[in-house]
């Protein structure tokens, strides 16, 4: 019999991750349910899922449900489902909710935390997880349906909070850089989409280079650096500026974020 994955959660990370298992899962049966009926229903079109009506009908179909819900959603979306859940590997994609309280709202499921990143929409994300109860073969079914979004890590629980501030946001950080120099880009005359694939482009480049040459980042850049030319120029501005102490600080406050959020 083909296994039956249910999606509580149909918003941008849901749709990414379903986007991708449906895919990689040809064989498997897909499963839907969104508060915003509208939302259930689009995203089930595009991705050849079914629809439930309740996500305690989710639950009854399902061997692995995936609450993909905000965290301060998690907690309206499980209360219903304590008794159909039993028996069920629970797989939660919400920042900041420890094992131990998922675990109390579940009580009789096996349960899986993981932290996806946006790019899983493309294949090329990083995702890192933890489970409490789970089986071999419930992580063997986790771990063939996530592998498909890009790279898999398991984590001690308690690194999973500085997982999520470090790659479950950063793309975000990324945008924002990626922003900034296109931005630049245009001020000094560029066409703004050319500056925007320059851009692009050069993270892309960069990042391949960081993973396929197996060299660190600080060689690699004073490899870019001459002395006295441009870049080092334009690295004494972000050194001047505090842009390395910047990226370290955001993933500190991100890391608290999530810890509050796992609080509440």
């Amino acid at each position: 019999m083909a296994e039956q994955i249910g999606f509580i959660g149909c918003g941008n990370m849901g749709s990414a991750l379903l986007a991708q298992f449906t895919q990689a899962q040809a064989a498997a049966q897909f499963f839907v349910y969104d508060a915003d009926a509208a939302k259930a229903a689009a995203c089930a079109s595009a991705y050849k899922a079914a629809v439930c009506a309740s996500a305690d009908e989710l639950a009854e179909k399902c061997g692995v449900v995936i609450a993909a819900v905000k965290p301060q959603q998690m907690r309206e979306a499980l209360a219903p489902l304590r008794g159909a859940l039993a028996g069920k590997v629970l797989v939660s994609v919400a920042a900041g909710i420890p094992l131990a309280t998922l675990a109390e709202r579940a009580p009789k499921a096996r349960i899986i935390r993981v932290m996806p990143n946006t790019p899983v929409q493309l294949g090329a994300g990083v995702c890192a997880w933890a489970a409490a109860n789970a089986r071999e073969e419930d992580i063997r079914t986790f771990t063939a349906l996530f592998a498909a979004g890009g790279l898999l890590f398991r984590l001690d629980e308690g690194l999973m909070d500085a997982f999520t501030a470090l790659a479950g946001s950063g793309p975000a950080y990324v945008f924002m850089l990626i922003r900034g120099l296109t931005e630049a880009g245009v001020r000094e005359g560029l066409h703004a989409q050319d500056a925007l694939i320059m851009t692009a482009q050069t993270f892309l480049g960069a990042a391949r280079m960081v993973l396929e040459l197996g060299e660190a980042p600080e060689v690699l850049q004073a490899r870019v650096t001459s002395p006295g030319g441009t870049t080092e120029a334009g690295l004494a501005v972000l050194e001047a500026r505090g842009v390395r102490q910047a990226c370290m600080e955001a993933v500190t406050a991100a890391r608290a974020r999530a810890e509050e959020l796992g609080r509440k």
